[in-house]
């Protein structure tokens, strides 16, 4: 019912990990992180770090729900799907974040940090009160931005280019 809230040195680790099977190593995908909270806000400070990556499979899912506050996400993010020194597979999904809230804040930088850390795979967010302006920020081979409560303007490009054919859906 109250906010939740990482620190400055928080970090959350789960990105895939390196198993050894006898004489076989398996690497495993990255795992998933669901922050939800009923009546406050989520807040993940600068310095923060949440890590979903992974090597040689999946990278995982940050979903956070604060339908009654704010999300603010200003730590990194990390989601990156690596092929070690080989070229990007486009069969490994890199990370996604699904983000529903009553409001949003730095739309634009959270975008830019995402794209940062490799987060591409998807971006879901439902704003419930205010606009949304979106400029070249969103970057994600599948986008969903829903604003519930105010108008959606985007002034700029939504990329979801890539080695697959990816999907953009905007609501107001």
């Amino acid at each position: 019912d109250g906010d939740i809230t990482l620190g400055v040195r928080a970090k959350i680790h789960m990105a895939g990990m390196l198993t050894k099977f006898f004489d076989e190593m398996r690497y495993s995908w990255g795992g998933d992180i669901e922050i939800e909270c009923a009546t406050g806000n989520v807040l993940i400070a600068k310095g923060a770090a949440i890590d979903l990556s992974a090597d040689y499979n999946h990278a995982g899912l940050l979903k956070v729900t604060a339908l009654k506050g704010q999300v603010t996400l200003d730590g990194a993010i990390s989601g990156k799907a690596r092929n070690g020194e080989h070229e990007p597979n486009p069969e490994l999904r890199n990370g996604g974040v699904d983000i529903r809230a009553g409001q949003i804040a730095g739309f634009a930088a959270l975008n830019a940090r995402l794209n940062d850390g490799g987060v591409t795979q998807s971006r879901s967010f439902l704003i419930k009160s205010g606009d949304l302006v979106i400029g070249d920020e969103v970057k994600a081979r599948n986008v969903s931005i829903t604003a519930d409560g105010g108008s959606l303007t985007v002034s700029g490009r939504i990329d979801a280019s890539g080695a697959k054919p990816g999907s953009i859906r905007l609501s107001a």
